[in-house]
């Protein structure tokens, strides 16, 4: 099932948080602890995430909050590449095809 197609953050790489919009997280929400990251081989466990911002180029002034799915898998990730993210048929797998010419 397709979740959506996002451009890569500066910091996946370091840290292997994606930011993923709040619809996405929700439907993650569901499948709790048993979520799995994949970006090509490389399968790690996975968690979801919130972090509040103050002011950060998506939230300007008045703050906000950061979602995201985090997992070592996502380090291998390019900034600024646009990927796929896709549940797999196994419903615990989100699935990061790379690189891809979608933008969000």
């Amino acid at each position: 099932m397709l979740l959506e197609v996002r451009a890569v953050g500066r910091k996946t790489p370091q840290d292997g948080r994606l930011d993923i919009s709040e619809s996405t997280f929700r439907r993650l929400t569901i499948i709790g602890d048993r979520l799995q990251g994949r970006v090509g081989e490389s399968v790690a466990p996975a968690t979801l995430e919130r972090r509040a911002c103050q002011r950060c180029s998506t939230h300007a002034e008045s703050g906000g909050e950061h979602l995201f799915v985090v997992s070592e898998a996502f380090r291998s990730l390019a900034p600024g590449e646009h990927c796929v993210l896709e549940l797999a048929d196994d419903a615990v797998t989100i699935e990061v095809s790379r690189p891809h010419p979608l933008s969000p």
